[in-house]
């Protein structure tokens, strides 16, 4: 077991040097803030287009009878979820590749298969490493796009609100690591 939480802690480090995934990552949460702001700006004027409407509707002296639309602050975080399935996938293919590639050029595999290591601890190791990486990454962009929310578009969560947000999160998590682990395999 304990080999399994060694190579787990190496491939979290070496992950966490290499340039291209910390490109991906910056990129990510740019985009997250970015579709945040746009959708906030985007419904603040539908909020005003229909404020404006109102008020023209009782000059005018017509009765009104319909209700005002309800806010749902889930909404402007679509932007976030399509970036996190797209380049999350992306990031899932890029960290199973580079996991299994770098042991490859490298020639450690070989090297570490004269260890008393198992290959199934290699790879539970691999995918642990690889599991606790993408779950901070995702973990962190979650927190961005919460705190974008609530500051940039002024949105109030209610519980059931931030239960389908963790849940969203949770399912990122499980995607992501299914991209990793089809990568992994298929190399």
């Amino acid at each position: 077991m304990n080999n399994i939480f060694l190579i787990a802690e190496k491939e979290y480090k070496d992950a966490m040097k290499n340039k291209l995934f910390l490109v991906v990552f910056l990129l990510l949460i740019v985009l997250t803030i970015t579709s945040i702001i746009v959708a906030s700006l985007l419904f603040q004027s539908k909020v005003l287009d229909y404020q404006n409407s109102i008020q023209a509707l009782k000059e005018s002296g017509k009765i009104i009878t319909f209700s005002e639309p309800q806010f749902s602050p889930l909404k402007l975080l679509r932007g976030f979820i399509d970036y996190l399935e797209i380049i999350g996938a992306v990031l899932g293919i890029v960290l199973g590749y580079y996991s299994i590639a770098k042991e490859k050029n490298r020639r450690t595999l070989q090297l570490i298969l004269t260890r008393p290591v198992k290959r199934s601890d290699i790879i539970s190791g691999k995918l642990l490493g690889n599991t606790l990486l993408v779950s901070t990454t995702v973990i962190l962009i979650g927190i961005i796009s919460l705190l974008s929310l609530i500051f940039i578009g002024h949105a109030a969560l209610s519980g059931l609100e931030i239960a389908k947000f963790l849940i969203i999160i949770l399912l990122s998590i499980i995607y992501i690591v299914m991209f990793f682990s089809l990568s992994s395999f298929f190399f």
